[in-house]
């Protein structure tokens, strides 16, 4: 049951980054959509690191873990917001 929840959850999640078409295994590990939808699956499901980097193609379960917990950080979430607030101001 747990995985079935995960996985619809996970599929709201690429839908709603534009990615529900997209073969995670044909992009970049690291790819921001990847991480971003990593992170908010691990705050949001209980889905697991391994799971995670299986189905998004992230490679091994640690790398999850560590480049979603630099987005959990403070500074980090502070900047990211601030990133997006003046991406939003300076687009043309």
């Amino acid at each position: 049951m747990r995985r079935v929840r995960c996985e619809e959850r996970l599929k709201a999640a690429l839908r709603a980054v534009g990615q529900s078409q997209v073969d995670p295994a044909a992009e970049p590990k690291g790819a921001p959509w990847k991480v971003a939808v990593a992170a908010w699956m691990k705050q949001n499901t209980e889905a697991s690191t391994g799971w995670l980097a299986e189905r998004l193609a992230m490679g091994n379960a640690s790398r999850v873990s560590q480049v979603t917990a630099v987005l959990a950080r403070p500074p980090a979430a502070a900047a990211a917001q601030i990133l997006r607030r003046l991406s939003d101001r300076l687009a043309t």
